[in-house]
């Protein structure tokens, strides 16, 4: 039998520099992706008309196939980056936020114990730190945002999950452009009692 040494705090797994080279490449991912969206998201801005002549699946469909990604996933991306300036985004994600932080901190600022609004718990997350002294991770931030014995845990993971997979019917159900947003504003409001 061979005896494991546990490691400690100080312990590193990995090489100190192994691991910069992947979270530089992390961070770029993340990055450019961001880019993605916010180019797609000015396209919008200029082009809603002609966009709502073919229909928003149709959109996001086209731009997914462009993106590599399924049309859905252009929607829910678009969802998560909003309206924040683009330099605001592009300091949450060059601090180490991700996609999901932004998502769940949309989600957290609905929340009736919630005091904070999207933008100042993402500030917090990479302005404060976790435990480890770097950016908070999503349940960090979840914490700091309702306290500790706020945090819904389980079920509010059940009800998020529920949520996410309503947000899917529009693309799945191949749904026209206004019915999704029928859909979208029933889904919004109901997000205050399932969150």
């Amino acid at each position: 039998m061979i005896a494991f040494k546990p490691m400690t705090v100080t312990d590193n797994l990995l090489p100190v520099e192994f691991g910069k080279r992947l979270q530089s490449r992390a961070r770029k991912s993340t990055a450019l992706k961001l880019d993605n969206y916010l180019e797609l998201r000015d396209f919008i801005g200029e082009n809603e008309d002609k966009i709502l002549s073919i229909g928003w699946m149709a959109f996001y469909k086209e731009a997914g196939d462009w993106m590599d990604s399924a049309g859905e996933t252009v929607r829910k991306n678009l969802t998560i980056v909003r309206n924040y300036p683009d330099e605001k985004l592009k300091q949450w994600i060059s601090n180490g936020l991700s996609f999901d932080h932004i998502e769940r901190a949309n989600e957290l600022q609905n929340v009736k114990e919630c005091h904070y609004d999207a933008a100042q718990i993402l500030d917090a997350a990479f302005q404060l730190g976790g435990s480890d002294g770097k950016r908070m991770t999503v349940d960090e931030m979840e914490t700091f945002a309702l306290g500790e014995k706020d945090r819904t845990g389980g079920v509010g993971r059940l009800f998020s999950s529920l949520l996410h997979k309503l947000g899917e019917f529009p693309s799945k159900f191949k749904w026209d452009s206004e019915k999704t947003s029928r859909f979208t504003q029933w889904l919004d409001a109901g997000r205050e009692f399932l969150t």
